[in-house]
């Protein structure tokens, strides 16, 4: 809006009242409070830590992305003349700054005077800066993702941090922020700067408040001469971080902010400056909507490089393969369609090390930056710009990722202590896919933690080309060749019990030599897939109830394709085969599960009828009729189907087979395991090196079935440690 005579005018009267800045600042605090208060449901995450400074705990304030979808971390130092504003005040701003330039802020609740005279206000924001840059808070990002940012005092404050950083060479800042900025000692009307005489009386701020804001903040005159209370004073400008200042042409501080720019554009520094018209100082923080700010925003994200990455990255489609397309629609909380891979070391995890694993990782794996969205026919995937952050993790293992109605990356990255997770929606990929991506992942991590040790590593032996990668695997293989008919099973056994609430599933997770298991399953004369799977199938039969005994145990077992087809797909191309068991019509010993399960998997394994089956869902989603469907006539189809599918289902049981690392890394890493979200019980397997990890994922309080599992292996000479995330029946499965 333009500042017309009327608004001139009523802005001339709302600075009349100049007071004693020594005798309002007080009141002005609880004014600032009670705006503050205005905030209801911030659509982003806040958490609230503290960074130790001499035994005081200077409070932080971090706003992040929903889903931790950050570019990066803006560093920002508030306004309020070093006397006024404060965390609270500003939050709103730093949500706003969250928002509208897609980061995760860091807002610092510096101590401010008069109460903490200079240099403490500069000496708290150098504490959190060094923190953050250093890696010591939010380690996920690397330095070269933080920018400073403030503004007034809180851009003086920004270039004091950036001054102080060279000075002292702790740390280096790329890039700063400064919003009309207070640069310079000297606001009287003797300034060699005419916007202190020209806007100093008329526009809210006045010279006389910026005056009285300086003596307050000054412990004695001396220090109106440092550069860190003044830094136009400072005699060395080079090696300044790239700057961006942006002035408001009624703003008295204009003119010595713009002067800042031109000296450190002197020294060698890549500087922006933008003159905000019509603009007055305070603008930016102002609870209402502006043109002037969503301008400033523009102006931000340009400097920024996020409108120029935005318009040369052109976007791709993808279309969903055959069996992503079931996901979608149902997707539920119950079943969120997730599943983790974790690598446990033997030394605890750097984050930083890790984030610079992803972000090259994600380079060999193109496809994984992408973002799900509803089509008028189908869902389909879209390219996007978002980094892949890693985060500590802060939510239980194989909860939501996919949500229609966010714009996030498929899979996340997170860490604990000595283990690295892998969570991934199961529409981008299936466990064969994303068991590369993890060990390529993984590989590089280790790479750049022991570079001496690792210098010649191999990173992968996976040979396989971006486009390659991400090629569907159905339509490649698919043929209008005989397929099978629709297979009814017989009604399947379902397990029943208490459903947990406090926590979405409860996690059982064994460990063995499998160098056991495999003598034991070579005792039977089977694979170690169907052994474990007669095993399974032993400890549901036992806890099954008379009555149901008629009922069929019917496994789900997923099934390679790659073993099967040539494909080097990191996406989805997987098959399910089903095993059946009657208790009822056949013996409950454990040698006769196992010889009828060896037989039926031989049988269900066949390439001929893999093929038919694959051959059979790809024709179904390629018939004319079901492309023409509009997808919100899928979607309950999709559900329906599903449902009557469940119905004849009683678990899951998946075994991804070995873990492949290059060589040199296995003294690094202790074990690889793989669980999932689900509905029911289901077991995922892997092995490394001599570890053979199986964990049980549920939603039931009850791990019956799980300890009879457990118990049958140790009966048969089979050593396992297990641990569970139910304190109260870890014990009892031990």
């Amino acid at each position: 809006m333009a500042i017309n005579k009327a608004m001139k005018a009523a802005l001339k009267v709302l600075s009349y009242p100049d007071p004693d800045i020594k005798k309002s600042y007080k009141l002005i605090r609880r004014f600032d409070r009670i705006v503050a208060k205005r905030l209801k449901n911030p659509n982003c995450r806040i958490d609230n830590l503290t960074v130790e400074r001499e035994g005081y705990p200077i409070p932080v304030r971090v706003f992040s992305p929903l889903n931790n979808k950050s570019k990066g971390v803006i560093l920002f130092f508030h306004g309020g003349g070093w006397v006024n504003g404060d965390i609270e005040s500003y939050t709103p701003t730093c949500i706003d700054i969250e928002e509208k330039l897609c980061r995760t802020v860091v807002s610092v609740d510096y101590r401010r005077a008069p109460e903490h005279k200079f240099p403490t206000a500069p000496e708290d924001c150098y504490a959190v800066a060094k923190k953050l840059f250093c890696g010591e808070l939010l380690p996920e990002f690397l330095p070269e993702d933080i920018i400073l940012m403030g503004d007034s005092a809180g851009g003086n404050l920004a270039a004091a941090v950036s001054l102080m950083a060279h000075d002292r060479g702790d740390f280096k800042p790329k890039r700063q922020i400064l919003i009309y900025p207070a640069t310079y000692n000297d606001h009287s009307p003797s300034s060699p700067f005419a916007s202190i005489r020209e806007n100093g009386t008329d526009y809210m701020l006045t010279s006389k408040r910026i005056v009285g804001y300086m003596k307050l903040y000054a412990s004695k005159e001396e220090d109106l001469q440092s550069p860190y209370l003044a830094p136009l004073l400072a005699k060395d400008l080079h090696g300044q971080p790239d700057t961006l200042i942006i002035s408001a042409q009624y703003c008295p501080l204009r003119d010595e902010g713009e002067e800042y720019g031109r000296r450190l554009a002197d020294a060698g520094s890549n500087v922006s400056v933008f003159r905000m018209p019509n603009a007055i100082h305070g603008y930016f923080s102002l609870p209402i909507r502006l043109k002037l700010k969503k301008k400033t925003y523009s102006v931000i994200r340009r400097f920024l490089g996020d409108d120029r990455a935005a318009e040369s990255q052109p976007k791709s489609w993808i279309k969903l393969d055959n069996a992503a397309k079931i996901f979608p629609p149902t997707t539920s909380k119950r079943d969120a369609k997730v599943f983790r891979f974790f690598c446990e070391l033997n030394e605890t995890v750097d984050p930083r090390a890790l984030q610079a694993a992803l972000d090259e990782c994600i380079k060999s794996f193109p496809f994984y930056r992408s973002i799900l969205k509803k089509g008028i026919f189908w869902y389909y995937f879209e390219s996007t710009d978002i980094r892949p952050l890693v985060r500590e993790e802060h939510k239980e293992p194989c909860s939501e990722i996919f949500n229609i109605n966010r714009k996030d990356l498929l899979f996340e990255v997170s860490y604990y202590k000595k283990r690295i997770n892998l969570e991934v929606y199961h529409a981008l990929s299936d466990g064969g896919g994303a068991a590369k991506f993890f060990e390529t992942l993984i590989s590089l991590y280790l790479k750049k933690l022991y570079s001496k040790d690792l210098a010649n590593l191999s990173v992968t032996d996976y040979d396989a080309s971006g486009a390659e990668k991400q090629t569907d695997s159905f339509y490649k293989h698919y043929s209008k060749r005989k397929t099978v008919g629709v297979i009814t099973p017989k009604r399947a056994y379902h397990i029943k019990g208490e459903r947990l609430y406090s926590r979405p599933l409860c996690i059982t997770e064994g460990e063995m030599p499998v160098s056991e298991l495999l003598n034991k399953a070579h005792d039977y004369g089977v694979t170690l897939t169907a052994f474990l799977l007669a095993v399974f199938i032993k400890a549901i039969g036992g806890s099954m109830p008379a009555r149901e005994k008629r009922k069929n145990i019917v496994i789900d077992v997923p099934v390679n394709l790659r073993n099967y087809f040539e494909s080097k797909s990191a996406r989805n191309f997987f098959g399910i085969i089903d095993i059946e068991y009657n208790f009822k019509e056949q013996p409950d010993d454990l040698e006769s599960i196992i010889r009828y399960v060896n037989e039926s998997m031989k049988q269900n394994l066949d390439k001929s009828k893999i093929a038919e089956r694959m051959t059979g869902l790809t024709k179904m989603e390629n018939l004319l009729p079901t492309r023409m469907l509009p997808v919100f006539v899928k979607d309950p189809g999709l559900k329906i189907a599903n449902h009557f599918v469940e119905m004849g289902v009683t678990a899951a049981f998946s075994n991804i087979g070995k873990i492949s690392m290059p060589e040199g890394t296995e003294k690094y890493i202790n074990k690889f395991g793989v669980l999932c979200s689900t509905k029911r019980i289901q077991g995922c397997m892997c092995s490394f090196g001599g570890s053979f990890v199986i964990t049980f994922t549920s939603p039931f309080v009850s791990t019956d079935i799980q300890c009879r599992f457990f118990r049958i292996l140790t009966g048969l000479g089979i050593n396992v440690r297990i641990t569970s995330n139910l304190g109260s029946e870890k014990n009892a499965i031990l």
